[in-house]
């Protein structure tokens, strides 16, 4: 309950997926047992309360004897502060004296994991609900060139870069300002346009920050492209509007922990998936920084690889940038590419790029796990 990217993917999606299969979801509750009653932080509130019609509370506070006054409680009322004034079950007031408890351990159906379903779930429950999904002043308006090559008919993507929380260490993008730059710059021609010809297609590059369920997703629904290092933030990239793309990048000897192809298998497990997830894995020694605690030694060495930043060349990102605006939100052709292993690279040393292969356990040249 302390990492986004688990709540939402591992819990509140898998639970999404069981309670929609079943006739009595308008009805349900949801209360979370937490650990010595600890209280949740807000994602985790925000996460859940899109799974239930009425207020989200944790076990200890489900549990806990209600005074005289509460029969005088107003009958609907936010599970936290700025949230949606629910009813606090369906029988209407809280109803907090029993003596029993029935526990169903059959009969529920876990799907795989239906992530971009539930996260379209929680864009529309909130929208639903009140909030507005401004786009981050960074993405409001495009630069004036920008703006008159649309005009002219050109395609102009929005590509959206992971800021890191300020004062977080690792995980860093080493040259990111040099990646802006050129993004910024990049302009090709793909596909068919007016009259058969090839159209040109552009980038408006920019950095943002998604500090709370809110600001990220109002940046994800204005993102065309997202670009971050592999973390809790990449499930932001389930709640992008269909036809999105995420590019994930991973450190040198990332492939060395389980979570290496996480993300984008987990994808893939949802049929009705509309988000199109790209990997960069860093295959050379010197594109990697190590983190603190690997500079230090402290720590389990398999937690290292996750802390450390990288370097990424532009050719990396620009074989991916352009196979994601190729595929132009076309999930027949995304799937193509995921049984031909197109869809990821490995940056070696020397200036090289591959692709990764259809083998998902394949690893770097030389690496043994």
């Amino acid at each position: 309950m302390q990492n986004f990217g688990h709540t939402f993917r591992d819990n509140a999606a898998v639970l999404y997926g069981a309670l929609r299969r079943t006739p009595w979801w308008p009805h349900a509750k949801l209360v979370v047992l937490t650990p010595d009653g600890l209280g949740m932080q807000p994602f985790d509130y925000e996460l859940y309360q899109s799974l239930s019609n009425h207020t989200v509370e944790t076990w200890a506070d489900f549990s806990s004897r209600l005074g005289p006054a509460a029969a005088a409680a107003p009958p609907v009322r936010p599970a936290w502060p700025g949230g949606p004034a629910l009813p606090a079950s369906y029988e209407g007031p809280d109803q907090r004296c029993f003596s029993h408890m029935f526990v169903c351990t059959s009969g529920l159906s876990l799907p795989l994991l239906p992530a971009y379903s539930y996260g379209q779930h929680v864009v529309r429950y909130y929208r639903d609900h009140g909030w507005r999904l401004q786009p981050p002043a960074e993405l409001a308006q495009l630069p004036a060139d920008k703006a008159a090559a649309a005009t002219a008919g050109e395609r102009v993507l929005r590509v959206v870069f992971q800021k890191r929380a300020p004062g977080h260490p690792g995980r860093a993008v080493l040259n990111l300002q040099e990646l802006l730059q050129r993004c910024n710059a990049w302009r090709f021609k793909l596909g068919t346009g007016t009259g058969g010809g090839a159209r040109w297609t552009r980038a408006h590059c920019v950095e943002v920050e998604f500090a709370d369920l809110q600001s990220g997703m109002a940046a994800a629904q204005a993102a065309d492209i997202v670009v971050g290092m592999h973390g809790a933030n990449q499930a932001n990239g389930w709640l992008m509007r269909p036809g999105g793309a995420i590019i994930e990048l991973q450190a040198f000897e990332f492939e060395r922990v389980p979570e290496h192809l996480q993300h984008p298998e987990r994808n893939m497990m949802d049929p009705a998936t509309r988000v199109q997830w790209y990997v960069i894995m860093a295959c050379d020694p010197e594109a990697s920084l190590p983190g603190s605690n690997e500079l230090a030694g402290r720590g389990r060495r398999v937690d290292w690889v996750k802390a450390r930043s990288m370097r990424v060349r532009w050719d990396a990102l620009e074989a991916a940038l352009r196979t994601a605006a190729s595929t132009a939100g076309d999930m027949a052709a995304y799937r193509r590419l995921w049984q031909q292993g197109r869809w990821w690279w490995h940056m070696l040393p020397g200036e090289q790029l591959r692709h990764g292969g259809p083998d998902r356990s394949a690893t770097c040249p030389g690496m043994r796990l």
